[in-house]
C-alpha cells in the first residue's frame, strides 16, 4: 500500500521531494472533515493503525491510499512532488489541454492551477496546494540535469503495468532495466526509496507482475544482484517468452525444475501455481497456490479471482469456499465480506447471508466514504429475508478443491 509508506517518509530530518513512478500520483485531495485525523495519524500512527485505517475496504478510513502524498504535503514530509509518467511519448508532445482537464477530473489540480499548467524543457510544471508539481517521462527525466537534492522515490508497480504489453513487445526485465538506468542517471543518491504493490486493494496491477517488487528491491541493493537472483530472473523471463506464444507445457516443466531450487520464492510459485491452472492441474495448482499465500499474503488476492471465475462458471459453493479463504488472510476486508454474502444469497443459503450483513451493520460505517452503507445493509437485510428458503434437502456449498 502506498500509505504503508508514509511511516518511513516521515522518518527523514526535513521535508524531502516525492519521485514518484507509478500510474497514479497518489494526489486525490483529503476530506477537510478528516485532515486533523490525517495529521494525526501520519504524525503518530503505528503499522497497525495504518491498516485499519488507511486503507480501502475498512468500516472506518481516514485515508486512502490513493491520497498518500497528498498526506506527505500536508503534513509537511514532503517539498514538491515529481511524477515520472508511465508515457512512451515525449513530454514536448503532451496535450497539455488533455493532461490539465485529466487532473482536475481526478481532483489533483484546481481549475485555477491547471491554468497555469507550463512546459519547460523536459517538464510540465504547476502549483500544487502551495507546493509544485512536476511531471515528465523517464527519458526526458534523463535527459535533464541530475537533482542532488534531498529526494524520496517511490516505485508503485503500476508504472510498469502501464507500459508492459507482453515479452515480445515489452519484455518486463529490459523494462525494469532501463528505466533504472535512465533513473539513477538522473537521481544518483535519493535520501529513501519505498516500493507500493497495488496488486492488492487497489487492483491497478494484475498479480502476475507482483514479482517486480522483490526484483526492483534487488536491482537497488548496492551489493548488486546475487547469482541466484539472476539465475531466477532468467527462468521467468523464459517462461514469459514461452506464454506469450502459449508454449505452457514446456514452461511448466522449467517452473517446476527452478521450483525445486528455490522452493521459497512465493512469486516463483504463483508462476507456477498460474501454469500447473492452465494445465488443468487445479487441485495441485491450489496447493501451489496456498504455498505462495504463506510466504507472501499479498497473493492471497487470487481468491477473489478465483471466486468471480467459479461464479462465472455457476459454482457459488465454490466462490464461497475461495472468498473463505481470502477472508481468513485479510480479516478486515468488508469487500470479501460483501461478496461472501452475495455468494450465499445467489446459492439459496439465506441464513449465511445474513449473518454476513448482520455482523456489518455492527460496524461504524465513516460518513465520508460510507455515508450509505447503513441504508444499504438494511436493504440487503430486507432482500434476502424475502427470498424463498433452499428446497430441503438440496446440498450445502462444499469444501472440496477448485479443480477447474
Amino acid at each position: 500500500m502506498s500509505t504503508d509508506a508514509l511511516v518511513k517518509w516521515r522518518t527523514l530530518p526535513e521535508p524531502a521531494t516525492m519521485v514518484v513512478l507509478s500510474n497514479v500520483p497518489f494526489l486525490q485531495p483529503i476530506p477537510k472533515q478528516l485532515r486533523e485525523k490525517v495529521q494525526s495519524l501520519v504524525k503518530n500512527g503505528r503499522a497497525e493503525d495504518f491498516e485499519k485505517k488507511a486503507r480501502y475496504f475498512r468500516p472506518g478510513p481516514i485515508l486512502l491510499p490513493s491520497q498518500a502524498i497528498s498526506a506527505a504535503l500536508q503534513c509537511g514530509l514532503v517539498s514538491d512532488v515529481l511524477w515520472v509518467i508511465p508515457s512512451r511519448i515525449p513530454i514536448a508532445d503532451f496535450d497539455l489541454n488533455r493532461l490539465g482537464d485529466r487532473l482536475v477530473e481526478s481532483g489533483i489540480l484546481t481549475a485555477e492551477e491547471r491554468e497555469l499548467l507550463t512546459k519547460r524543457k523536459h517538464m510540465i510544471l504547476s502549483p500544487l496546494r502551495g507546493h509544485q508539481l512536476m511531471m515528465t517521462t523517464i527519458m526526458d527525466l534523463s535527459l535533464t540535469e541530475k537533482f542532488h537534492e534531498n529526494l524520496i522515490v517511490h516505485f508503485d508497480l503500476s508504472y510498469f503495468q502501464a507500459l508492459y504489453k507482453n515479452e515480445v513487445k515489452t519484455p518486463i526485465y529490459d523494462l525494469l532495466e532501463s528505466t533504472l538506468k535512465q533513473l539513477v542517471k538522473a537521481l544518483p543518491k535519493p535520501s529513501m526509496t519505498t516500493l507500493s504493490y497495488s496488486t492488492e486493494e487497489e487492483g491497478m496491477v494484475e498479480m502476475n507482475l507482483r514479482f517486480l517488487g522483490k526484483d526492483i528491491q534487488a536491482s537497488l541493493n548496492a551489493e548488486g544482484l546475487s547469482a541466484a537472483r539472476r539465475r531466477l530472473r532468467e527462468t521467468r523471463k523464459k517462461a514469459l517468452y514461452l506464454a506469450t506464444f502459449m508454449i505452457n507445457d514446456k514452461a511448466l516443466d522449467r517452473l517446476k525444475k527452478t521450483v525445486l531450487d528455490f522452493p521459497d520464492d512465493p512469486a516463483l510459485l504463483y508462476d507456477l501455481y498460474r501454469f500447473e491452472r492452465s494445465a488443468k492441474e487445479g487441485d495441485t495448482a491450489l496447493k501451489t497456490l496456498a504455498r505462495a499465500v504463506e510466504l507472501d499474503p499479498g497473493f492471497g488476492y487470487e481468491y477473489l479471482s478465483l471466486a468471480r471465475d467459479a461464479e462465472t462458471a455457476g459454482r457459488p459453493d465454490k466462490a464461497i469456499e475461495m472468498l473463505q479463504k481470502a477472508k481468513l488472510i485479510f480479516p478486515d476486508n468488508h469487500y470479501i465480506d460483501l461478496e461472501t454474502a452475495a455468494a450465499w444469497k445467489r446459492a439459496g443459503h439465506a441464513a449465511g447471508a445474513l449473518a454476513i450483513y448482520r455482523d456489518l451493520q455492527t460496524k461504524t460505517w465513516s460518513e465520508v466514504y460510507y455515508p450509505d452503507m447503513p441504508t444499504r445493509l438494511k436493504n440487503l437485510i430486507s432482500q434476502v429475508s424475502e427470498t424463498p428458503r433452499k428446497p430441503p434437502g438440496e446440498r450445502n456449498p462444499t469444501t472440496k478443491g477448485l479443480s477447474k
